[in-house]
């Protein structure tokens, strides 16, 4: 189990118009955001406290909707654990920006991952006999990203086009009959069979490996909140096993993820809806 006095490292940083501005757990920073396996983008809400008037006037007058010098910040957020240094929580762009309110000399962020490609209008034809994997491919290269094609069901799609923003196209992938979305951890469009894990190590979940409380079932799953761990990824395969409910034991994968995280405050976790991998539910 995670050792309580393994110290938090937090790094935010905020690229924009040529500067990268970095902050780290000295400064109190809050998040929280969620990953899906639906096509819907990866979301990120942050706060930062105790930055300077002037550096917060300036981000404020280039995040926000309403400001006539907006333009595009990049968003980076790595957390982590002083025993095993940072990893990448969240990548994306800042669609919103607004100062929090007084006495506190605060910013508040609103991000997406991969927003640029809402504004990317894509107008794409596939050769007669295409598969969905170079259909993917193909969004995949336009996007810039790379593509983990892990599918078995790989059709040929008769005359498939598409005309709009390269963002709705990825998320209509998944009505080729395969789960399509983009890791912000990784900058990866994903493709697997539906209700199918993504094909990396299985996490197990438990009391002893950083589980909090007794998993929580849900109308589709099982939620479950874990410390955080630097290998949990969206679409991992979970092996979860809870001795105060053991009718949820079994295996299952994570179709969605989010996280709430502070520089120094109590939330510093996952949240995991798992939905089963098989019928094999309340292993003794």
């Amino acid at each position: 189990m995670t050792n309580a006095f393994d110290d938090r490292l937090v790094s935010l940083e905020i690229d924009v118009d040529g500067q990268k501005i970095k902050y780290d757990q000295n400064y109190y920073i809050i998040a929280q955001g969620t990953r899906f396996t639906n096509g819907n983008f990866g979301e990120c809400n942050l706060r930062i406290d105790n930055i300077s008037k002037k550096t917060r006037d300036y981000l404020v007058g280039r995040t926000s909707q309403w400001a006539k010098n907006r333009t595009t910040a990049n968003i980076f957020l790595n957390v982590g654990r002083a025993s095993y240094g940072t990893f990448q929580m969240f990548a994306g762009q800042a669609i919103a920006g607004s100062p929090t309110q007084p006495p506190d000399i605060g910013l508040v962020l609103r991000s997406l991952s991969q927003a640029a490609l809402f504004g990317y209008a894509n107008a794409f034809a596939a050769p007669q006999n295409a598969t969905v994997k170079d259909i993917c491919g193909q969004i995949a290269q336009t996007a810039g990203i790379e593509l983990d094609f892990q599918a078995k069901n790989n059709p040929n799609i008769g005359n498939y086009h598409f005309t709009g923003a390269l963002a709705k196209q990825i998320k209509s992938l998944n009505d080729l009959g395969v789960s399509a979305y983009i890791d912000p951890s990784g900058s990866t469009l994903v493709v697997t069979d539906i209700n199918t894990p993504r094909k990396l190590p299985t996490i197990e979940v438990n009391a002893e490996t950083g589980m909090i409380g007794v998993p929580e079932i849900t109308e589709v799953g099982v939620r479950v909140i874990m410390l955080i761990k630097n290998e949990i990824k969206i679409g991992s395969p979970v092996k979860l096993t809870s001795v105060v409910n053991p009718s949820v034991n079994g295996n299952y994968y994570i179709y969605k993820l989010g996280f709430q995280i502070a520089s120094r405050d109590i939330p510093f976790y996952w949240i995991m809806d798992l939905r089963p991998a098989d019928l094999a539910l309340g292993v003794q």
